[in-house]
């Protein structure tokens, strides 16, 4: 019996259509572990609210009266004479080591949590970049990344009048451009090194905008003298709370999968076509001679035509 009912058509998931939805759907799931990745930067946040629950508990807030007081009182030993002396977008000059050693002297004979009590407060790198002058030989307090810690030879003599790491910070307010620390001592538990990703926070003098030799050209950022860091650890535990996905690598993964899901895809739809599929026209043996239907008809009526009469 012949069943004259249209049968429902079956998707062909091999076909162009698909293969761009999925290739689409791939490109998505990337996007959407991109932007995860990116939402778990405190910084993105910051035009929402000022000093939110990530900034550090022992953090002067800006503006707090007394502050301008409590800076001057710790700073009270430096020659205003040998501040003036110091010059910015250049490197650093014989001229400059006098108030280079008394800020250093000072932070060495102050202990951490007065020095953050003196501190002006929260600063910005376009702060500090474009008004050296404000905040030269005052104590002011960052927070950012550390990036980079290398430590500086021995000092000769007066050990209080030499640094001995100096840092790479990338601050919160901007991801271009670094500033520059001199620390006389690292956090409890913290090593050197070239590459590093630390959320970290500061209070040190500012000292310049110093010009500096870079891989292709000069350089300048802001100096900042400081004692130590106070070192944000990231919660122990399997690990997964630390990881932080580069965009570029969740970008490279993602079109990874996604050529790898385009060439398989591709592959199965042209084995397909060479094989002709279930419904394609079927090809004769090499060979083979055509074989002429008419001819055919005749010859199967001569051989059974003798049967029938009999």
């Amino acid at each position: 019996m012949l069943d004259f009912r249209k049968n429902p058509s079956r998707r062909n998931y091999l076909s162009r259509r698909y293969e761009w939805r999925l290739l689409l759907l791939v490109m998505l799931l990337g996007m959407t572990i991109l932007m995860a990745s990116e939402a778990r930067n405190p910084g993105l946040y910051r035009w929402l609210w000022q000093g939110g629950s990530d900034q550090p508990a022992e953090r002067l807030a800006t503006g707090q009266p007394g502050a301008a007081a409590g800076a001057g009182s710790v700073a009270e030993g430096v020659d205003g004479s040998a501040l003036a002396r110091i010059r910015d977008n250049a490197p650093f000059r014989p001229a400059e080591q006098e108030a280079w050693s008394q800020l250093l002297r000072i932070l060495a004979r102050t202990g951490p949590d007065r020095l953050q009590q003196s501190s002006l407060g929260r600063v910005t790198y376009v702060e500090l970049f474009h008004q050296p002058d404000r905040y030269r030989g005052k104590l002011v307090t960052l927070r950012g990344r550390l990036r980079r810690v290398d430590p500086l030879p021995a000092a000769e003599g007066d050990a209080d009048f030499f640094a001995c790491y100096r840092a790479v910070l990338q601050p919160e307010d901007n991801q271009q451009n670094p500033v520059i620390l001199f620390l006389l001592e690292l956090p409890e538990g913290m090593a050197a090194g070239m590459k590093m990703d630390e959320p970290v926070g500061v209070t040190g003098f500012f000292f310049k905008r110093w010009e500096y030799e870079g891989q292709r050209d000069l350089l300048i950022a802001p100096v900042v003298l400081a004692k130590t860091l106070h070192w944000f650890r990231r919660p122990s535990g399997n690990g997964a709370d630390g990881w932080q996905a580069s965009p570029l690598a969740v970008m490279a993964v993602a079109l990874a999968i996604a050529a790898v899901v385009s060439g398989y895809v591709y592959w199965r739809t042209g084995s397909s076509s060479r094989r002709g599929g279930l419904g394609g026209p079927r090809t004769r043996s090499p060979g083979q001679s055509p074989v002429d239907p008419e001819s055919f008809l005749r010859e199967l009526a001569e051989q059974h035509g003798p049967e029938k009469q009999g």
